[in-house]
Formats: structure tokens, C-alpha cells, sequence
């Protein structure tokens, strides 16, 4: 999926953990924002993740496409995302794809966070 900026309709906020010091000693997780940005989504079906070499198919794993510039473009696998569009719907990023080496656009394989799940 290319996007064109037309496309980008839904809101999203990537989040970073972090694990300040609760005054007591104890780290603390906690998760701040990073950039809210406009994306455009594409549902993938459990099928096409399993084909795509990604072993967890419980959840169905939704692509978010970005534009590569500001705080947004340091976006990794580790941080986490919230579709603001969507009822506020927290996911975990699987991955992070980057085409050629001055991408215009990044796309983010995420999946929703169950609950529990820290």
C-alpha cells in the first residue's frame, strides 16, 4: 500500500515505555507519548500473517502506513500504538517496515494489546 496523503483518515498515537523511579526505590512502567500522527490502514487477515512468517495469529494484525518524518520516524518495535479512531484501541507494533533508503513512508504491523498483557 502506497498512500496518498488523501488517505491518511485515521489518527493514531505512538507511545514509548519508559521506567522512572516511583520515589521508592521501584521502577515503574509507564508509556508516553511520542508523536500523534494521520494514517492509512489496511486489515490483514490471520492467513496472510501466518503466510507472512509471523508466528502469533491469534489476534488479526492491522498495517498502519505513516509518513517518515518528525518523532514519528524513530517508531520502533518495542513502542506501542493507540488508534485514536478506533475507540482508542491500544496495540502492540510487530513491526516496522522502511522501503529504500529515504522513505517517504513507514509501514507499522500492529495488533491489539489483550488484556493483561503489560
Amino acid at each position: 500500500m502506497v498512500a496518498r496523503a488523501g488517505q491518511l483518515s485515521e489518527r493514531i498515537t505512538i507511545t514509548r515505555a519508559s521506567e522512572p523511579d516511583d520515589g521508592a526505590g521501584e521502577p515503574v512502567l509507564t508509556w508516553a507519548d511520542l508523536a500523534t500522527v494521520w494514517a492509512g490502514v489496511v486489515e490483514t487477515a490471520p492467513r496472510a500473517v501466518m503466510a507472512a512468517g509471523v508466528a502469533d495469529v491469534d489476534a488479526p494484525l492491522t498495517r498502519f502506513e505513516i509518513r517518515n518524518d518528525g518523532d514519528a520516524a524513530g517508531v520502533t518495535a518495542a513502542d506501542r500504538l493507540v488508534w485514536v479512531t478506533n475507540a482508542n484501541l491500544a496495540m502492540r507494533i510487530v513491526e516496522v517496515s522502511r522501503a529504500g533508503v529515504r522513505p517517504l513512508y513507514l509501514t507499522i504491523a500492529a495488533r491489539e494489546i489483550e488484556p493483561g498483557e503489560a
